[in-house]
């Protein structure tokens, strides 16, 4: 890539950084802010707004469009990762739980080592408290000691209920001293 396209790439990626922090703006704004040209500013804009990324929200003073970067974008470090299908991030969770549905047998070092992939890392602590977690889930069980002298913990998946990682949640309920029970948890208990 030559100077002035990197110089170019620098400009968009300084873009997207001030725009996703920023309530509102306008092609000017961002023209002015980044020190690019009006054109170049525009064009972001309708970039942005033509991918999903941003939407155009009124018109402003003097008629001008005003911007705004999706709440569900807002947390994208790049518009790549913007652009990046929820299904297809990779995140901790999502790597073990692949991992273990392609190795069905498997140590939690295994995961670990399986699942450090790009910008996501995972610790065999991670992994051995995913396992853990699932293994109380009945997801996966132990199968002993491996043999070839591995000391750790060997586990065998049991439910491979899809591609989606099983993960632990927190549910807000309500509970009744006075019944002994749980009389409503949103989404779960009517």
């Amino acid at each position: 890539m030559n100077a002035a396209a990197e110089a170019a790439a620098e400009r968009r990626a300084m873009a997207w950084t001030w725009a996703r922090e920023m309530p509102e703006f306008t092609p000017y704004e961002l023209r002015d802010r980044i020190g690019m040209g009006e054109r170049a500013a525009w064009t972001l804009c309708r970039d942005w707004e033509a991918k999903g990324l941003a939407t155009r929200e009124r018109r402003g003073s003097r008629g001008r469009s005003v911007f705004s970067v999706k709440t569900v974008h807002r947390g994208a470090e790049t518009v790549e990762l913007a652009l990046t299908p929820a299904r297809d991030k990779a995140t901790p969770f999502g790597n073990m739980w692949r991992a273990m549905r392609g190795l069905r047998t498997f140590s939690a070092i295994d995961i670990a080592l399986h699942s450090t992939v790009g910008r996501v890392a995972v610790s065999p602590a991670d992994a051995s408290n995913y396992c853990e977690m699932l293994e109380g889930a009945g997801y996966i069980r132990r199968d002993g000691q491996a043999s070839r002298g591995r000391s750790e913990t060997v586990y065998r998946i049991l439910r491979n209920t899809g591609i989606h990682a099983p993960v632990q949640r927190q549910v807000l309920a309500v509970w009744d001293e006075n019944l002994g029970e749980f009389t409503h948890a949103p989404g779960i208990l009517a």
